[in-house]
């Protein structure tokens, strides 16, 4: 199945499209985070044989976003863990966070 990449207009296929978003960001991955009933846009800074340590974004992005890119990866706010970012977060994040990313 082909989608499309909200960076670049690109046509992909599915499975590529999170690898293909990181050729963007300069291999530094966003996704959002879920635990505790809350969503938050997160990134992994560095990662080792025992931990991975992630950083928050600030600014966040609205709620309603967030919580989207969930429901679209087939989550829910009482299922923790790690989901990708949906095209319109990675578009806010361009707009409003380009240097988190780098």
């Amino acid at each position: 199945m082909l989608t499309t990449c909200g960076y670049c207009g690109a046509r992909i296929e599915a499975d590529q499209a999170y690898a293909h978003l990181a050729e963007h960001m300069n291999e530094t991955i966003p996704f959002v985070s879920v635990y505790n009933m809350r969503a938050a846009l997160v990134r992994q800074v560095s990662v080792s044989q025992y931990r991975a340590v992630f950083e928050v974004a600030d600014p966040q992005p609205p709620e309603r976003m967030l919580i989207a890119a969930v429901h679209r990866a087939g989550g829910a706010l009482n299922i923790s863990g790690f989901y990708p970012i949906s095209a319109a977060l990675a578009r806010w994040i361009a707009r409003r966070a380009p240097r988190w990313v780098r």
